[in-house]
């Protein structure tokens, strides 16, 4: 017969729903969401769907990449989305899934960890709108709920029945979505089953750990082979001095993307009242079982990773901001797993309020930069299909990065050049080594004020460029504009320009 769900979880229960679709309003409050990386994330999910159709124009310029990459999930999803939604939709319909999986995975585990206090759930809300999305990295936001549900099935098998296959499933699906995910989620799961092990079940958990190495062996071996295969996995490293990072868990900064007026403060909120929350946990720690004590050392070893890894390391950077975020989330956890004071809830309930507000802050942001987005979008209709655009952006605001590859999503089927993601070792989709167009063109990619040679990419490839872009052109520039509006004014003499004048597209003179 069917279990009764106790009255005090019933409205428990629809205030996280409510709070967490709350999160889903920087996403649909304008028609596009836009971050930093995710146009260009969202561009080569297109340029995937095409090359697996066999588009004979997209692989004049780009390869698919055949080695099994970390990194695979997030652009094969989007993929997939291509081949029936738009691309303003594709891109809303994964931010959505990273938040409301998070809010899910979250939950479900909380509920295993502290059945009897279902408020404690809402200490999820500052990780749905974390530092990641603004920033663009899906694949990151994607691994966050595998690893929550990683988390649960490592606890229940300590519990019950051990399932091989869905912790192959689970840790295979983590690989091929971040590799730093995988490995953060299987050190999770050693401790948490050699905590047990020490503890009254050390049957149960040699059977949960033999389920967790078959599971995880795929992942080991694919990582270990992506390791040797990519030398920038072993790359450079770089790091922040310790007293910034101190400062950053201060100031939340796994939750602080944009910098935009009262975000610092609201992230800081939620960070101080999370590390109150730990240290009633802390004081409470001797009093507990193992089962809770197990989550401080996760913690501290959450703390000594944070201090000790680099910013810059494995070919990525802005590491240090992601590990605070898994540090973070473990503290969390501990918070979860510990039978805290009720006084404690005042807390939560000014964590839930700050997040809200941050959550408004992000809304405002999100509509700002879709206005960006309409505009530039607004000459889509001039672009000519199967065509070479050259995006030259003389923009000031660093989230208008990578804008202009959402002209790479529309109908036209046009080959952007600036497409960073595209050079990357282990992108799934990269270019093809004679159609590289940076060396060939000049500094448009890295620069607000580039220097250009328009014909060198013809000259190179074969291929020349047909449209070219003028973002945020200002209205005196240096020697470099004079001459890039030289060239403009003599091989592409057709203009279109937004009545704002912030986008000029140049085309190409037929003749």
């Amino acid at each position: 017969m069917p279990v009764a769900v106790p009255a005090y979880i019933r409205p428990a229960s629809f205030f996280f729903w409510t709070m967490a679709l709350v999160h889903l309003a920087p996403i649909w409050c304008a028609p596009w969401y836009v971050s930093l990386d995710g146009p260009c994330h969202l561009y080569n999910a297109r340029l995937l769907h095409d090359l697996l159709q066999g588009d004979p124009y997209t692989t004049t310029f780009f390869v698919l990449n055949p080695f099994p990459e970390p990194y695979w999930s997030g652009q094969l999803l989007m993929a997939l989305g291509f081949s029936v939604l738009p691309g303003w939709l594709v891109e809303k319909l994964v931010f959505t899934t990273i938040i409301l999986g998070t809010a899910f995975a979250f939950r479900k585990l909380t509920r295993t960890l502290a059945p009897d206090r279902p408020w404690t759930a809402l200490l999820a809300m500052p990780f749905l709108l974390h530092y990641g999305l603004p920033m663009g990295f899906i694949n990151f936001g994607l691994s966050l709920p595998l690893l929550l549900l990683t988390v649960h099935w490592t606890l229940t098998a300590l519990r019950g029945p051990v399932h091989p296959l869905k912790a192959l499933v689970l840790f295979t699906l983590l690989y091929f979505t971040h590799p730093s995910t995988f490995v953060v989620t299987l050190g999770i799961s050693v401790m948490l089953t050699l905590a047990a092990w020490r503890s009254a079940a050390p049957t149960q958990a040699r059977r949960c750990l033999r389920a967790v190495v078959i599971g995880a062996a795929a992942g080991c071996a694919l990582l270990l082979a992506y390791i040797l295969h990519h030398p920038t996995a072993r790359g450079a490293t770089a790091r922040i001095p310790v007293p910034d990072l101190l400062t950053w868990i201060g100031e939340g900064r796994a939750f602080n993307a944009l910098g935009v007026d009262g975000e610092l403060l609201t992230s800081s909120i939620c960070a101080i009242v999370l590390l109150v929350l730990m240290t009633a946990s802390g004081v409470l720690l001797f009093r507990r079982s193992a089962g809770t004590r197990v989550w401080a050392l996760l913690t501290l070893c959450g703390l000594a990773a944070y201090l000790l890894v680099p910013d810059v390391m494995a070919g990525g950077s802005s590491t240090s901001p992601r590990v605070l975020l898994f540090l973070f989330l473990l503290m969390a956890l501990w918070i979860v797993a510990t039978p805290l004071p009720r006084w404690t809830y005042a807390g939560l309930a000014i964590l839930v309020l700050s997040d809200a507000a941050h959550t408004v802050i992000q809304t405002r942001s999100a509509m700002d930069l879709s206005r960006s987005v309409e505009d530039l979008l607004s000459v889509s209709a001039q672009l000519e299909r199967n065509s070479v655009l050259l995006p030259l952006n003389y923009s000031d605001n660093w989230m208008h990065s990578n804008i202009s590859n959402y002209l790479g999503v529309q109908e036209q089927r046009v080959v952007v050049l600036d497409n960073f993601v595209a050079t990357a070792p282990f992108a799934p989709v990269r270019w093809r080594e004679e159609m590289l167009p940076y060396a060939a063109i000049g500094s448009f990619s890295e620069s607000n004020r580039p220097c250009i040679r328009i014909a060198g990419y013809a000259e190179h490839t074969g291929q020349r460029v047909d449209q070219v872009l003028l973002w945020m052109r200002p209205q005196e520039g240096d020697s470099c504009m004079a001459d890039a509006l030289h060239q403009l004014d003599k091989d592409f003499p057709r203009s279109f320009r937004t009545s704002t004048g912030n986008t000029e597209l140049r085309l190409r003179d037929p003749s």
